[in-house]
C-alpha cells in the first residue's frame, strides 16, 4: 500500500478524532504538531506556525490539515504552494487565502475549507436540502425572524458544552450553561450578515462587540441570541437561492455568553500581543490590575474599575453577568496565573481549566420556508442534535474532527469531485456529496425535525432526487 503523508497542525481537541479518522487507513503517516500519546503511526514534532521550517515541513508530506486558528490559514496555504501540498481547513475561508486561488491552481494543489461543523456539516447539508427544494419545483423564499419583512434561508448553529458545575464557584448553576468560545472563534466575528428589505442592500455587523439580531429560547428551554455572521449575497449565489431576500447564517450563543465576552474585549483580554509585563508568578489580580489599570489588586478596586469600564456596555443585571463570568474565571483571584504567551492565550488555559470539558451536546438546524410553483407556502426545519461520549470525545471536537478526517482522506485518495485544483468549500450538492455520505455512515446527519401539514413538503427528505452517483467510496 501506498505510504501517504499527513501533516496536522492542530491547537485543541479536535485533532483526536481526525487523526483516528485518518489511521483507519493503513497507509497513513500522520506527523502532528503537538503532542498526541497512544496512537501508532503517528510522530509528535514541536514546530511554531511561525516557523521558518514551517516550508519545510509542510513539502515533505502529501496532506497539511490545519486546525489552527484562521489568522495562521495565509501563511500555511502560502508553505503549501511552495511545496506542492494539498490543504485542508476546517475553518471559514478568509479573503486574503480566497486572493492565492490564482498561485493555488498554479501550483496544482486543492484547498480545501470549511470541512468542519461551523462550516461543514451545516453547508453540506443546506446544499442538499436546496437542492432537492429546487428539484420538486419550490424556491427558498421566506423565514420570519425578528421583522416582518425578513425572508431568507438560514442555518442556526447551537453549541451546547454543559460545563460541569464548578463547586468553587457560588454561581456554579449559573454558569453550567456558559460555553467558552474558542480564540479563534472570538476573533472572526464580524463577518457581515446582509438583508434586502424594498430591494435595498443593508448590512449588519454581528459580532460579540455589537447587540445580537435575535433572541429566542431553544432547546431544554434555554435562552440564546442570534449572531448571524456571513455575507448573504455570497451564498444567495452558492446555493443558488437569489430569491430569497435575507439569507442569514450563523451561531446562537446563550444568553449569558455575549455579555461577558465583551467585557473581555473591552477590558483588554482579546489581546493577542504579547506583552513585555506579562511574566510567570503573577497572580490573576495582578494581572488584572495591569490589563485594567485598576488602583490595585484588591478585588473591590477591581470591580469598581471593571464596572467604570464595562459600564457603557451593560445594564445592571448585564453588569452583575459580568462580575459574576469573572470571579468564576478566577480573575480577581490571588492565585498565581499560568502565563501562556498573551493575554488570549493566557485567559483561555485558564477557562480551559476551570470548565473541564465534559461530552456536551452540539445541535445544528436549518430552516426553510418554501414557496411551491402553485403559490402555497410551507415551511421545513431539518436539525441534528449530537451528543459526546462520557469516555471518549467531546461533541464539539467530533463533529469538526470527523468531517475533517473524511474529507482529507478523499483528498489523499485523488478523489476527483473533492480534490480539484483551487480552493473549495462545501457549497455544492455534487462535488461534496460523498463528503455528505460518509459522515452519515458514522451516524453523522440531520434528519427532519418539523414538518407542515404538506403533502409536497413531506416529500422533501424521501424525495426521489438522490445524491449523485460516488455517495458510495469504496477504498
Amino acid at each position: 500500500m501506498e505510504e501517504k503523508r499527513v501533516l496536522v497542525l492542530c491547537r485543541g481537541m479536535v485533532a483526536g478524532p481526525c487523526i483516528d479518522y485518518l489511521l483507519r487507513y493503513e497507509g497513513n503517516r500522520v506527523t502532528v504538531v503537538r503532542l498526541v500519546r497512544g496512537r501508532p503511526r503517528v510522530t509528535a514534532i514541536p514546530l511554531d506556525v511561525a516557523d521558518p521550517d514551517l516550508d519545510c515541513q509542510i513539502a515533505a508530506h502529501n496532506l497539511v490539515i490545519s486546525l489552527v486558528p484562521f489568522m495562521y490559514h495565509v501563511d500555511i496555504v502560502r508553505s503549501a504552494i511552495k511545496g506542492k501540498t494539498n490543504v485542508v481547513i476546517s475553518g471559514h475561508i478568509s479573503p486574503a487565502v480566497k486572493s492565492l486561488e490564482a498561485e493555488v491552481k498554479k501550483a496544482g494543489i486543492a484547498v480545501l475549507y470549511e470541512i468542519g461543523v461551523d462550516s461543514g456539516i451545516d453547508q453540506l447539508y443546506a446544499s442538499r436540502h436546496v437542492a432537492r427544494i429546487h428539484a420538486m419545483g419550490g424556491k427558498v423564499c421566506q423565514l420570519a425572524v425578528d421583522s416582518p419583512f425578513a425572508t431568507s434561508c438560514t442555518d442556526h448553529n447551537v453549541r451546547i458544552q454543559k460545563v460541569q458545575q464548578n463547586p468553587c464557584s457560588p454561581v456554579s448553576s449559573k454558569w453550567n450553561k456558559f460555553p467558552w468560545p474558542s480564540p479563534a472563534s472570538i476573533l472572526s466575528r464580524g463577518i457581515l450578515t446582509g438583508s434586502e428589505p424594498d430591494e435595498e442592500e443593508l448590512y449588519i455587523c454581528s459580532d460579540y462587540f455589537k447587540d445580537p439580531i435575535q433572541q429566542d429560547s431553544g432547546t431544554d428551554g434555554y435562552a440564546f441570541l442570534s449572531y448571524p455572521k456571513q455575507h448573504s449575497e455570497f451564498f444567495r449565489e452558492a446555493y443558488a437561492i437569489r430569491g430569497a431576500h435575507t439569507v442569514s447564517l450563523g451561531p446562537r450563543w446563550f444568553s449569558e455568553n455575549p455579555a461577558v465576552v465583551k467585557a473581555l474585549g473591552k477590558l483588554g483580554w482579546l489581546d493577542t500581543e504579547s506583552k513585555d509585563w506579562l511574566k510567570d508568578g503573577m497572580t490573576w489580580a495582578e494581572i488584572q490590575q495591569a490589563v485594567t489599570g485598576a488602583t490595585s489588586s484588591a478585588k473591590e478596586d477591581l470591580i469598581n474599575r471593571v464596572k467604570k469600564l464595562c459600564s457603557p456596555l451593560s445594564g445592571p443585571k448585564e453588569m452583575e453577568t459580568v462580575i459574576y463570568g469573572l470571579r468564576w474565571m478566577g480573575l480577581f483571584s490571588h492565585e498565581v496565573a499560568m502565563v501562556k504567551g498573551n493575554l488570549l492565550d493566557t485567559l483561555s488555559a485558564q477557562i480551559d481549566k476551570r470548565c473541564n470539558p465534559v461530552p456536551g451536546t452540539f445541535v445544528l438546524q436549518h430552516e426553510f420556508v418554501v414557496q411551491w410553483v402553485d403559490g402555497s407556502k410551507d415551511t421545513v426545519t431539518f436539525a441534528l442534535q449530537f451528543e459526546g461520549q462520557s469516555t471518549g470525545y467531546t461533541a464539539l471536537a467530533k463533529s469538526v474532527g470527523i468531517p475533517c478526517g473524511i474529507a482529507s482522506q478523499l483528498v489523499l485518495g485523488q478523489y476527483l469531485p473533492v480534490c480539484l485544483q483551487g480552493i473549495r468549500a462545501p457549497y455544492t450538492q455534487k462535488q461534496f456529496a460523498s463528503v455528505r455520505a460518509m459522515l452519515e455512515a458514522e451516524d453523522i446527519k440531520l434528519a427532519v425535525l418539523l414538518l407542515a401539514q404538506s403533502s409536497t413538503l413531506s416529500n422533501v427528505e424521501s424525495s426521489a432526487t438522490t445524491d449523485e452517483p460516488g455517495d458510495s467510496v469504496r477504498w
